[in-house]
């Protein structure tokens, strides 16, 4: 059984513009409204692979009601601590002409120490069921900045795998606990790193850090030119299948859902890369946000370049 956890829950609603332009009124020709918040795209992923998922985090009001209803819908397990105030709407304008993509991400609600508590509570309860545990995007406002270590740190005393898929603060925070697997972006590793990665030796020694530091994989992404996986004993370069990209949004979470499918199922290194890869290419052919079809994932496998650098 995989967890994800997403502590800052969205209506996730991705409009389709023929041509956007600033300051004019628009015509939507398409909407597409899902539940989401990045853990809630790891399951839906993790889901539609056929693999067992529980998701949890918090949701409040009508907009609460519709993620769980959504979820209830797609048959994803859910387990979610109930607060007040509205669940936070995120929108994705996706002009069709450009291809060019704007994201509106509202804030959430805000949340005291005592729905910090309550979670808690339920978390491990939940650790009991599960094998691998997805820790994903922001938190509310009010909850603890190193809430995300203490999370970490109650999985791994229980012996299960965590993947840690967030930036800024967060992320900083987290690294203290040793999560087994994180995959920061080109900008979010720099932000670690204190400076620019000006090339690939830089990448690599900020990985072998992390590596030296308790994590057992690293990756760090580079959208479409790929991205570069470190582990305890080999550094490995990979380059995803070129695919026709309807919408990216979510591609991140997927390939973090192939990553936890892989470890679940105790894939090697080399697989696991390739898998995630796989699924993260995959969810870009689709319009949907978090949406991924097997059939996809399957022939795009073996177009997934890696290497093993020296």
């Amino acid at each position: 059984m995989i967890l994800t956890v997403t502590l800052n829950t969205s209506i996730d609603k991705a409009y389709i513009i023929n041509s956007f332009e600033v300051g004019k009124v628009q015509r939507v020709e398409e909407v597409f409204a899902t539940a989401g918040g990045k853990g809630l795209n790891v399951a839906r992923v993790v889901k539609s692979l056929g693999e067992d998922v529980i998701a949890t985090g918090f949701v409040g009001g009508y907009s609460g009601e519709f993620i769980k209803s959504e979820l209830d819908k797609e048959g994803i397990k859910h387990d979610f601590v109930e607060v007040d105030g509205e669940t936070r709407t995120c929108i994705n304008i996706i002009n069709k002409t450009t291809g060019v993509q704007t994201e509106l991400l509202e804030p959430g609600p805000l949340l005291n120490m005592i729905y910090q508590e309550k979670f808690k509570d339920k978390y491990i309860s939940l650790l009991d069921r599960c094998d691998v545990v997805t820790i994903s995007g922001s938190m509310p406002k009010g909850i603890s900045d190193n809430f995300y270590a203490e999370l970490i740190k109650l999985a791994k005393d229980r012996d299960k795998k965590v993947i840690l898929d967030t930036s800024g603060k967060y992320l900083k925070e987290g690294l203290k606990a040793r999560p087994t697997v994180i995959k920061p972006n080109r900008y979010e590793a720099e932000d670690i790193y204190g400076k620019k990665i000006k090339d690939e030796k830089d990448i690599i020694a900020l990985m072998k850090t992390f590596i030296g530091d308790g994590i057992e994989m690293a990756a760090i992404t580079l959208g479409v030119e790929g991205g570069y996986v470190a582990t305890k004993d080999d550094v490995y370069r990979y380059i995803p299948p070129e695919v026709k990209v309807k919408n990216a949004v979510g591609s991140g979470d997927a390939m973090t859902a192939g990553l936890a499918v892989g470890i679940n199922k105790g894939y090697g290194e080399v697989e696991t890369i390739r898998f995630a890869v796989a699924i993260s290419a995959a969810n870009a052919m689709t319009e949907a946000t978090g949406l991924v079809y097997k059939k996809d994932v399957n022939d795009l496998l073996d177009d997934v370049i890696i290497n093993k650098l020296e």
